[in-house]
């Protein structure tokens, strides 16, 4: 601890004992009691995730059906962002044409700003649900399948609310018997 202190020019070996506490509960480093020179650090895990909350069903030509009970599913860390994340789950195979099957989550970062090329969920005037990819095109936008073939949907900008952007789908695949 004295060295540290005399590394980093602080005049409390204190100081130094309060900010290796603060990394080993941070889980950065690894400390064994009473023992000199017995800071390990600890390499960082790849498996974080964080709980997010499913908010809904979905099912492609419906209105998106909200969950009454609180629900949560892990999400890694990497798909959760600045933005609010929620979960929407799949349901039915309305949205095969999506890539998306029955009881696939598809995480959506909130946000009413979708750009050229992004994913993103959609609701209609008539209150249905589209995952679309988005071309603008002047006052009105284009909404793309994401497999090849179908021709695009073009919808008035104000016929269009965001529910979310796609930044992932998890999905659950069937163990093999």
């Amino acid at each position: 601890l004295e060295e540290i202190a005399a590394h980093f020019e602080l005049s409390s070996v204190g100081t130094v004992h309060k900010h290796l506490k603060a990394l080993e509960d941070k889980g950065f480093i690894r400390r064994q009691w009473n023992r000199s020179r017995a800071i390990e650090i600890v390499e960082p895990s790849d498996g974080r995730a964080k709980r997010v909350p499913v908010v809904g069903w979905l099912q492609g030509g419906h209105p998106i059906e909200r969950m009454q009970t609180s629900s949560s599913v892990a999400v890694p860390e990497e798909l959760t962002g600045r933005e609010a994340t929620v979960v929407l789950q799949v349901r039915g195979r309305s949205l095969r044409d999506e890539c998306l099957d029955d009881g696939d989550y598809v995480v959506i970062a909130r946000r009413d700003q979708v750009r050229d090329g992004e994913t993103a969920v959609f609701v209609l005037a008539d209150g249905s649900t589209q995952v679309k990819l988005l071309q603008q095109q002047g006052d009105n936008v284009l909404l793309h399948s994401r497999r090849n073939g179908g021709a695009p949907l073009s919808v008035p900008r104000g016929d269009l609310k965001v529910e979310g952007v796609v930044v992932g789908i998890l999905r659950r695949m069937n163990p093999v018997s």
